[in-house]
């Protein structure tokens, strides 16, 4: 006897229920066959393609439920999900409003269009409809670990644990619930909470999306890096084409110092996804680290020309191109910075430096002052100031200004070393005093642990400042053993002074030129 319509649309809903999608669409085939009008065999044959990420097939059938009964809400719920999968979310929340007119009180629908509002950035409407999907249904598990992920978003911990505690108690196999925890965990710092539930999520729900990279970055910060390696390791072997995978892995390797690991990782990750921000970012930092500046500069470009501007990438930009001594380009990059986030005091610090170079000393020291009045306690920019007060001339204003850098943070190596220098090589001689200078310049030593061969250039000079050359040639030749090209060649000439008996003199400023000086004693 032939299977009846009825019977065959059973054994289609019950292969849709056990996950086998395949067998189910050929049953509704069959059907549909048998009759082209069969809106309820569309509408689950659009299911089962939805399931298997077909989803330009899923909405031709959810499209074809409608058209066959267009008040039915479902179809347009269901097409709706589709589309978001899709990422075409316009599309999403027009199907869901659709829906919703004709059934205002799907929870389900609700939430769905909640998360997309999310996806289009509103908030406050996604809020609206998640409480409203609560109210409607308090067993709806996952509008609570959405309306938790919005909390957690706006760093409303509590709010966020609440929800997500909900969630866990009304079903404690929900692996997203246990996930969104685990990440308010990691953000809170609870690490080893975190990596419970990161576990737990893993255990009731081995393929809940993202989880294995979210604990590996939790074993990362443990310092548990195989643990981290084996987690990413297993998210690559499931997902080989997942640049947010090799991403993560080489931050893993760049906190293991293992740099060519890391690039590799990144280049990967970009080749993957040529648009994932960060990538660029982090390689071009590490490229700068390793001094290869072209290649920084090209990943900071890159990263530039991306969307959305990133005040941090600027700055860093900035910085790179003041290091290479492109004054005017890393000019534009800080005051793009400010542009973006006016508030960046550290933007206005290495403005400041930049313009120091170009000798704008005014523009140097309105910027100081900027950055002194968002943070008077800023030692950086009482330091800056105090080497702009130096290259103007201006030496009683510039030691008063490294030694309050001193004052605001004495485990700087940097401004010991400068006020040393200033003080044993000034041109004035009521500036100089070569006994502080000693002192100033033996503490730099020491916190650099006598790694810096220009710290102890600086200490030779003092000591030639003291009348003590003796130490001053001594310490001059550890200075230049250990000295690179940058400075070499002005150590030597050091050197050659203070065995005939003499000190070392920056010369006395004329018409705003610093004139020559020993090596930068800058960062």
């Amino acid at each position: 006897m032939d299977t009846t319509l009825d019977e065959l649309h059973k054994q289609g809903e019950a292969l849709l229920i056990d996950g086998k999608y395949d067998q189910a669409i050929e049953i509704f085939d069959q059907v549909l066959a048998r009759d082209g009008s069969h809106a309820d065999a569309y509408l689950l044959r659009g299911r089962s393609y939805d399931r298997k990420s077909e989803h330009d097939k899923a909405i031709a059938d959810f499209s074809q439920v409608i058209r066959l009964k267009p008040n039915d809400g479902l179809a347009y719920h269901f097409r709706g999900v589709s589309h978001a999968k899709k990422e075409e979310t316009d599309k999403a929340i027009a199907d869901y409003n659709a829906s919703l007119k004709r059934d205002p009180n799907s929870a389900g629908c609700l939430n769905n269009r909640g998360a997309a509002l999310i996806a289009r950035g509103e908030a406050e409407k996604a809020l609206a409809d998640f409480n409203r999907a609560v109210e409607i249904d308090p067993k709806y598990v996952a509008t609570y670990v959405n309306r938790g992920n919005v909390f957690l978003h706006r760093d409303q911990y509590d709010k966020a644990r609440a929800d997500f505690d909900a969630a866990i108690a009304k079903d404690d196999k929900c692996g997203p619930a246990y996930q969104a925890r685990g990440r308010l965990r990691f953000e809170q710092e609870d690490l080893d909470g975190a990596l419970a539930d990161f576990t737990k999520a893993l255990e009731v729900d081995p393929r809940v999306e993202g989880c294995l990279g979210h604990r590996g970055t939790v074993w990362a910060h443990k310092d548990e890096y195989d643990k981290a390696l084996a987690d990413f390791n297993e998210l690559i072997r499931r997902y080989p084409r997942d640049a947010q995978a090799y991403y993560h892995r080489a931050k893993v390797y760049l906190r293991m110092k293992d740099n060519d690991k890391a690039v590799a990782d990144l280049s990967t990750a970009l080749r993957h996804d040529p648009f994932l921000a960060d990538a660029y970012t982090v390689r071009g930092l590490l490229f700068a680290q390793l001094d290869d500046y072209a290649r920084a500069l090209g990943d900071l470009n890159s990263r530039v020309r991306l969307k959305p501007p990133d005040p941090n990438v600027f700055y860093t930009r900035g910085l790179l191109r003041l290091d290479r001594k492109g004054y005017d380009q890393a000019v534009a990059d800080f005051t793009e910075t400010l542009k973006l986030d006016p508030g960046f005091s550290k933007a206005l610090v290495s403005r400041a430096a930049a313009y120091g170079e170009q000798k704008r000393f005014e523009r140097a020291l309105a910027d100081l002052n900027l950055a002194l009045k968002h943070d008077p306690k800023d030692g950086q920019a009482v330091y800056t100031r105090g080497k702009i007060n130096e290259k103007k001339g201006a030496y009683r204003a510039a030691v008063n200004d490294i030694q309050k850098a001193i004052d605001l943070d004495a485990s700087d190596k940097f401004y010991f070393n400068q006020l040393a220098w200033l003080l044993a090589t000034c041109p004035r001689d009521d500036i100089r005093n070569g006994a502080k200078a000693v002192e100033h310049a033996l503490k730099a030593c020491e916190l650099s642990e006598w790694r810096e061969p220009s710290f102890i250039d600086t200490l030779a000079a003092a000591y030639a400042e003291t009348g003590q050359f003796d130490m001053a040639v001594e310490q001059a030749e550890k200075a230049l053993a250990a000295a690179g090209s940058d400075i070499k060649a002005d150590v030597q000439a050091h050197l050659q002074l203070f065995r005939g008996g003499k000190p070392f003199r920056t010369a006395a400023l004329q018409g705003g030129d610093t004139g020559k000086k020993g090596p930068s004693r800058a960062r």
